[in-house]
C-alpha cells in the first residue's frame, strides 16, 4: 500500500482510498433475512407451479421424449426459474442427439409440457 501511495504522489494523483481494515467477526454476520442453501448451493429458490404464491428450493429440468417409443431423447437441468429461454436450446439438443444416434436428423412432431423438479 505504501508503494502504491508513493507512485500516486509521484504522478500527482490524490490518494482516494481508505486503508484496508480487518473485519470484526462480530460485525460480519449475515442479515436474518439472508438465505443460503448450504446442502446444495447450486439450487435456486423457484416459484412452485402447483401452489400459487409458494416457492421450492430446486432446479428447472427439461426433458424431451419420443412419443412413439417413450424414450428420453434429450434432457437438461438449469438454474433459471423461467422456461421461456429453454425451448430453442432443447430443440437443438434433440436434433443433435437424433443426428448422433441415427447419423441423420429426423423430423418428428412433438408435444411440449412444462414441469418442475424440486429436491
Amino acid at each position: 500500500m505504501a508503494e502504491r501511495a508513493e507512485e500516486e504522489r509521484a504522478y500527482g494523483q490524490e490518494e482516494a482510498r481508505r486503508e484496508p481494515r480487518v473485519p470484526d467477526p462480530e460485525q460480519a454476520k449475515p442479515d436474518d433475512t439472508a438465505q443460503r442453501n448450504f446442502v446444495d448451493p447450486e439450487s435456486r429458490i423457484m416459484p412452485d407451479g402447483a401452489n400459487k404464491g409458494s416457492f421450492v428450493q430446486g432446479y428447472n429440468a427439461q426433458i424431451a421424449v419420443d412419443s412413439a417409443s417413450q424414450v428420453i431423447v434429450a434432457a437438461e437441468v438449469t438454474q433459471e426459474t423461467n422456461d421461456k429461454k429453454q425451448l430453442l436450446p432443447m430443440i437443438a439438443l434433440i436434433a443433435a442427439n437424433l443426428k448422433q444416434k441415427t447419423g441423420e436428423g429426423q423430423r418428428r412432431h412433438g408435444l411440449l409440457q412444462r414441469g418442475e423438479c424440486d429436491r
